[in-house]
């Protein structure tokens, strides 16, 4: 099933590529008919020498034609051949380039149990994938975990069920409904936030439309005190990370409360496939990209205590962040999501610029915890 579901999605993949191996397509073609025009000047040359030395049927053909012909076809066909035989040496380089930067993406299938048998064959069998280009030095936290409990996840074991460090106290923790997750909710994490004086926006909670969640600039994890930073996050949790991202991005924090519109979860509507240049023209005045920590912190917090992924798998969905990272060729949005079964993954996505259908985004309303 594995392989099955490996190439479905690599399918899925390349029918979202830019037409990159259409391009070299066209320009193989041309060089090959290039080349096929550079036989046939050859052989008018044959011809040319054919008649020069008076060869058979060819004994006819005047001296001066003769020489024409050898001249203006071997030379025409040397000069033509040259140019086919270095263009298409070029295209072939060029697409194994292509292939290349291709063959860094990590495909990661995730089974999933068929429970109804009219859900679409994809939703079953989901391939969860990331391009890092650096994707030998990835870090995941990946320590050993109990089974998790749910109906989708019945025939495997997963390592995210450690991210519930205590059961009874996420039972404990009153969310309101799903719509408050304030410092206390992050002891489902095996967290202690330490930031004291901390003031609660004014914010209407009462229509159940909204989801306020407060982001600790200071924690303790494991006797240890510190800033909760993209590094803490990716200690707390289970998420793999580049260390692309990590080197730029690995100290970045976003102390203080967001507020999302549970409307634009998991992502705005209709900003999926597009690209990242249309996405951003979507965020309205009031709101901004979530940043990378603060879509790390959303899918944990809320996965803890909810036991369901903001950005998973069924579909499979990915958000373009607000943090870019530099690269050779530009600068490449962060993305988060594809939350399955073995965690979160973040990666410095070099599709930025493809309409891929499970790249949207999501906007937050930021409020800083201001001291009382």
């Amino acid at each position: 099933m594995a392989s099955s579901t490996s190439s479905v999605r690599q399918k899925e993949i390349d029918s979202n590529i830019p037409s990159h191996n259409s391009l070299s397509k066209l320009k193989t073609y041309g060089f090959a008919i290039v080349i096929i025009m550079a036989i046939g000047g050859l052989a008018v040359s044959g011809v040319g020498v054919a008649g020069f030395f008076h060869v058979g049927a060819l004994s006819n053909l005047s001296q001066i034609n003769a020489i024409i012909m050898m001249a203006v076809g071997g030379g025409m066909g040397i000069i033509l051949l040259v140019a086919g035989g270095a263009g298409l040496k070029n295209c072939k380089r060029n697409h194994q380039q292509i292939d290349d930067d291709q063959s860094h993406t990590i495909h990661h299938t995730t089974p999933v149990k068929d429970i109804n048998a009219h859900k679409d064959t994809e939703k079953k069998d989901v391939a969860h994938q990331i391009k890092e280009p650096e994707h030998d030095d990835t870090i995941r936290n990946t320590a050993p975990v109990k089974k998790v409990d749910t109906q989708q996840d019945t025939e495997q074991k997963t390592d995210v069920n450690h991210i519930i460090k205590d059961a009874a106290k996420s039972k404990s923790i009153d969310t309101q409904g799903g719509v408050f997750y304030g410092p206390q909710a992050w002891e489902v994490l095996g967290v202690k936030v330490l930031d004291t004086n901390i003031q609660m926006p004014k914010v209407d909670l009462s229509k159940n439309d909204k989801i306020l969640l407060y982001i600790p600039e200071t924690i303790e994890f494991k006797g240890v005190e510190k800033n909760l930073t993209l590094d803490a996050l990716i200690e707390i949790g289970s998420v793999a990370c580049p260390k692309s991202v990590l080197k730029e991005l690995g100290n970045s924090t976003a102390p203080g409360w967001i507020l999302i519109d549970k409307a634009k979860l998991p992502v705005i509507p209709n900003s999926r496939g597009k690209t990242f240049k249309k996405q951003k023209k979507m965020v309205k005045k009031e709101c901004q990209l979530t940043s990378t920590v603060e879509a790390v912190a959303l899918n944990l917090l809320i996965f803890a205590l909810t036991n369901k992924p903001v950005h998973g798998m069924d579909p499979v969905t990915s958000i373009r962040c607000s943090d870019v990272i530099k690269k050779p060729k530009g600068k490449y949005p962060v993305v988060v999501g594809e939350f399955g079964n073995e965690g979160l993954c973040i990666n410095d996505s070099y599709l930025q610029d493809i309409e891929l259908g499970r790249y949207g985004i999501t906007t937050v309303e930021r409020f800083k915890a201001k001291a009382a």
